[in-house]
């Protein structure tokens, strides 16, 4: 289940498929639940 949330999001939006990105856990998003595996290349 490593980076599921950030790939099935990868999925859905193509053009998110080579950008870092993190999953939030809503929309006051204090909590980042996973990132692309772009994102953990930069840390």
């Amino acid at each position: 289940m490593n980076a599921f949330f950030a790939s099935v999001e990868q999925v859905n939006h193509p053009e998110w498929r080579v950008k870092p990105m993190a999953m939030s856990n809503g929309e006051i998003g204090s909590c980042i639940i996973t990132c692309s595996y772009e994102a953990r290349t930069r840390g």
